[in-house]
């Protein structure tokens, strides 16, 4: 077994270090591109009360630039910030930022606004979905016209992360001010690479070249490359992808599993890896009988055969991991000892825990695919190693309301990708945690976790996370079966879809993109 590991950044060498992309001819300006996100249409253009950061990000990336860009292998690169720091101790950050940059509303991006968009993102009255994340930040200072330094009252790793996603977006305080905050609900005005020109509700989202901006190729011509990106917003893949095949659309966000090898073989669109990924796992109720009894929870687990579910799922598009990471995030290990697939051994731990056999069982799940799939696989697994199996299908939120007040047995749900593992482990694992759905709550774990997020050397987050993800095996807080990428597609009408990484949270940079000949 090996375990994958990585140095954290202490510092960002300080000069002129430019985010750039690969030269290219500047033949390549020009044009005009429309793409799809699927899913439900956006809720608000403020980045710090978006509702579905998964889809969203593929549009505020349009209009929002962030101070430092997170990559996907857990480092960072400067953006607005020209260059930044970070103190190996304490985690604090001093940003110098890049002169002459401009808001869409012509006035200009300085120290004080970075201030202003810091503090409001932090300020707990303000009400945004990252206060607690920043909750560590003890002051936030202009030390120069273009100089910032943010101090932590605690160490935390975890706020430039924080400060790298849309918690960290630039919005004009002109544009707050005069406006109100409330008009970022229909308009977004940042630094961004594309100007907001409109929004038709259920429609798409139209915008158009910013040509103040900022960022440039690495011959130095200005980015971005297209004149006007039109996203069309349409609810499902299905459709979006009928769209894509007959040029439509160039490029949908989200495939449906069931058509990753659809598109992978078909000419003329491809699928585009966006680094993202969902990690597929029983949620057990911890709160209350059956599955307060670690026994029972130990029964389903060796009751599932992972690898076989993985394969009739989804073949070569996904892996079997031990817990709730995908094998390219930073802290992911298969350094962990992990139960194996023993239909007898599931039948023994629930005669040990003196039920009647076949146990019965309500497995709760969200009509979509695969899960619909997947369950039929479980049921089918959990029949044959004493349990008796039954399916209740329903819609999303009934699901996730069920899970939020603890009124489910047991539930198949899914973790999106994180680039920390704090946003997963943390609010999965942690008494209390956003995404604790199961009524955990060990102290032992929790303390690993506080520990984890406040320690700022990067392999001795490392260590106390395979400790964390370990307790969670032993204990089965959940029952882990595999984790599957979330690909984009496109056809043959983009370039430099792939030449480039996508944002760390795999949603798309169309500023670097270009109308292929």
């Amino acid at each position: 077994m090996t375990s994958r590991r990585t140095s954290w950044l202490t510092a960002c060498a300080l000069g002129a270090l430019l985010a750039t992309t690969p030269a290219l001819a500047a033949d390549n300006h020009g044009g005009e591109l429309t793409v799809a996100i699927t899913g439900e249409t956006i809720d608000t253009f403020d980045p710090l009360f978006g509702s579905r950061p998964t889809t969203e990000g593929a549009y505020m990336n349009l209009f929002y630039d962030t101070l430092v860009r997170l990559n996907r292998d857990g480092t960072y690169s400067p953006a607005l910030a020209e260059s930044f720091e970070v103190d190996a101790e304490t985690g604090s950050m001093r940003f110098s930022l890049r002169d002459g940059v401009t808001f869409h509303d012509g006035t200009p991006f300085d120290a004080e606004a970075a201030a202003y968009n810091l503090r409001r993102a932090a300020d707990p009255d303000a009400g945004g979905r990252w206060v607690d994340a920043l909750a560590p930040i003890s002051e936030i200072s202009v030390v120069g016209p273009m100089d910032l330094e943010v101090t932590l009252e605690n160490p935390s790793p975890f706020v430039l992360f924080t400060l790298a996603s849309s918690a960290g977006m630039m919005v004009s305080p002109t544009f707050i001010e005069n406006e109100g905050a409330e008009a970022l609900g229909r308009r977004a005005v940042g630094t961004g690479p594309f100007v907001f020109d409109d929004i038709q509700d259920g429609v798409g989202v139209d915008a158009s070249r910013n040509p103040d901006y900022w960022e440039t190729d690495a011959d130095g011509d200005p980015l971005p490359y297209l004149d006007a990106v039109t996203v069309r917003f349409i609810p499902q893949s299905s459709v979006a992808l009928l769209e894509l095949r007959a040029g439509g659309v160039a490029a949908i966000q989200d495939v449906s599993p069931n058509d990753f090898a659809v598109v992978d073989n078909e000419d003329g669109i491809h699928l585009i890896d966006t680094g993202k990924g969902a990690a597929s796992h029983i949620n057990f109720n911890h709160s209350q009988p059956p599955f307060n009894d670690v026994l029972i929870r130990r029964a389903v687990q060796h009751a599932i055969d992972r690898a076989a579910t993985c394969e009739a799922v989804l073949g070569a598009y996904c892996a079997v991991v031990p817990g709730l990471l995908g094998t390219a995030e930073w802290a992911y290990t298969d350094n962990l000892d992990v139960p194996g697939y023993d239909p007898e051994q599931s039948c023994a731990l629930l005669a040990e825990a003196g039920v009647e056999t076949p146990f019965p069982v309500d497995l709760m799940i969200i009509r979509r695919e695969p899960d619909t799939q997947i369950a039929e696989i479980l049921q089918a697994q959990l029949n044959m190693a004493c349990f008796d199996a039954t399916i209740a299908v329903q819609e999303r939120t009934t699901v996730v309301d069920a899970m939020v007040n603890l009124q489910h047995q047991f539930a198949l749900g899914q973790y999106s990708t994180s680039l920390d593992p704090h946003g997963t482990i943390g609010a999965a694992y942690g008494t209390g945690g956003s995404r604790n759905r199961s009524g955990i709550s060990y102290e032992d774990t929790d303390a690993l976790i506080a520990d984890a997020v406040a320690t700022v050397d990067r392999d001795a987050r490392f260590d106390m996370y395979e400790e964390i993800q370990q307790q969670a095996i032993d204990r089965v807080y959940f029952g882990s079966l595999f984790w599957r990428p979330r690909p984009s597609a496109a056809s043959g009408q983009i370039g430099n879809v792939e030449a480039l990484p996508l944002a760390a949270d795999g949603n798309w940079r169309i500023g670097n993109w270009w109308l292929a000949d």
